[in-house]
C-alpha cells in the first residue's frame, strides 16, 4: 500500500514538474538575429597547383656548408610546417644505437656513457644502407661498428709541475678515438669516404690513472622520429617575414633617432628620409611603435605567406641537401596520397 501511495505521489510530482517546464517554455521570448550576428564559416580559396607553381618564390639568403637560411615566398603555412617537420623527423641517418660495455672504470656510468655515444653524429651515407627488421642478425648492410679501446696510463717522464696532460696519457677521451672496423664489403664501397664520426673533437669522458673504457659500438639506420639522435638538424624553424609601412614620411632628426633606436639596423636614412634597408633583419621587437618613443606613423604587421627558414645541420648532411631531401620526401608523400 505504501509503495502505491509513492507511485502516484510520485507521479504528481512530476506532472506538476512538467507543467511548470511548458509555462516556462511559452513565457521565453523567441530570439531572432540580424545578418551580421549569424556566424559563417570563411571561405576556402581552392587550392591551384599552376598558381602555386607560378607564384612560388625560393630566396636563398644564407649558404653555408653547416647552415642555410632561405625566403620562401607565397606558401601556405601547413606546407612550410610539413618542410620543417620532416627535416627533423623524417630524413634517415646512421647513429649509434647499441653500445656493449666491456670494461669502463670511469666516473661515468655505463648508461651515462652509452647516451653520450649515441648523440655523436656519424658520417656514413644512409643509402647504402637498410633499416634493420627485428628478425634479421646485424650484417655490412644494416649495421656498422665502432670500437673504442683507451687506457690513462702514467707518462714515463714527466715533471711534478707539468699540467694533468702531460703527465699522463689519454686524460680525455674524444669522438676521434671511435675507430671504424669495415664488415664485408665496407672498406671497398667507402674507401674514398670512410666512415668516421663527423666531429674528432668531441669530448666522451675524462680519465685519471689505469681507468679505461672498452666498448663496442653498433650503428644502425633510423629517422629523428624514432629518436632525435638520428635527427640530421640541430635546429629547423622558420619566422614569418616582417612587414613595416610608414603612414608618412619621417624626416631629419625623427629618421636619424628612428635609426639609432632599432636595435637589429632595420632602418636608414636616405636623402633625410627614413626606409627600411634591412626588414630581414627585424625581429619585431616592437621598440619602433612604443607609444613612449613617438612614431605613430609607423606600422608593424607579418606577412602570412612568407616565411624565412633557417637550417643548421648536424654535419652528416650539407644544410642545403637537408632541405632538398625534405621537398622530396613531400613530394613522394603527395604522389602517395594521390594513388590513394
Amino acid at each position: 500500500m505504501k509503495f502505491i501511495k509513492y507511485i502516484v505521489s510520485f507521479l504528481q510530482t512530476n506532472e506538476k514538474q512538467i507543467t511548470f517546464y511548458q509555462q516556462l517554455n511559452m513565457k521565453q521570448q523567441k530570439i531572432i538575429l540580424q545578418e551580421d550576428q549569424i556566424y559563417k564559416p570563411p571561405k576556402v580559396e581552392q587550392f591551384s597547383l599552376k598558381q602555386f607553381q607560378k607564384e612560388l618564390q625560393i630566396n636563398i639568403l644564407e649558404n653555408q656548408d653547416d647552415k642555410l637560411v632561405f625566403e620562401m615566398i607565397h606558401i601556405q603555412a601547413p606546407i612550410a610546417n610539413a618542410i620543417r617537420r620532416i627535416m627533423i623527423a623524417e630524413i634517415p641517418t646512421m647513429a649509434i644505437h647499441k653500445v656493449q660495455v666491456i670494461q669502463n672504470t670511469s666516473i661515468i656510468p655505463d648508461e651515462i656513457l652509452a647516451h653520450r655515444l649515441g648523440l655523436i653524429p656519424i658520417f656514413a651515407d644512409p643509402t647504402k644502407f637498410t633499416y634493420k627488421e627485428e628478425y634479421e642478425d646485424y650484417n655490412e648492410k644494416n649495421s656498422i661498428i665502432f670500437n673504442l679501446n683507451i687506457k690513462c696510463e702514467k707518462q714515463r717522464n714527466f715533471n711534478a709541475n707539468d699540467p694533468i696532460e702531460k703527465q699522463y696519457t689519454n686524460t680525455t677521451v674524444y669522438s676521434k678515438n671511435i675507430i671504424w672496423q669495415p664488415q664485408g664489403v665496407q672498406q671497398e664501397t667507402f674507401k674514398n669516404n670512410p666512415i668516421r664520426p663527423v666531429y674528432d673533437n668531441i669530448i666522451v669522458a675524462k680519465l685519471r690513472e689505469n681507468q679505461e673504457i672498452t666498448v663496442k659500438l653498433i650503428c644502425e639506420k633510423g629517422i629523428g622520429k624514432q629518436h632525435a639522435k638520428w635527427s640530421p638538424v640541430s635546429t629547423a624553424f622558420y619566422k614569418l617575414q616582417s612587414n613595416i609601412t610608414f603612414k608618412s614620411e619621417i624626416k631629419d632628426d625623427r629618421a636619424l633617432k628612428l635609426k639609432q633606436l632599432c636595435p637589429k639596423n632595420v632602418f636608414d636614412v636616405k636623402k633625410g628620409k627614413a626606409i627600411v634597408s634591412n626588414i630581414n633583419a627585424c625581429t619585431s621587437c616592437r621598440e619602433c611603435i612604443r607609444e613612449a618613443n613617438g612614431y605613430s606613423e609607423i606600422e608593424l604587421s607579418k606577412l602570412d605567406d612568407t616565411f624565412i627558414f633557417t637550417i643548421e645541420s648536424v654535419g652528416q648532411y650539407l644544410a642545403k641537401d637537408i632541405m632538398l631531401q625534405a621537398i622530396d620526401i613531400l613530394r613522394k608523400k603527395a604522389l602517395l596520397y594521390i594513388k590513394e
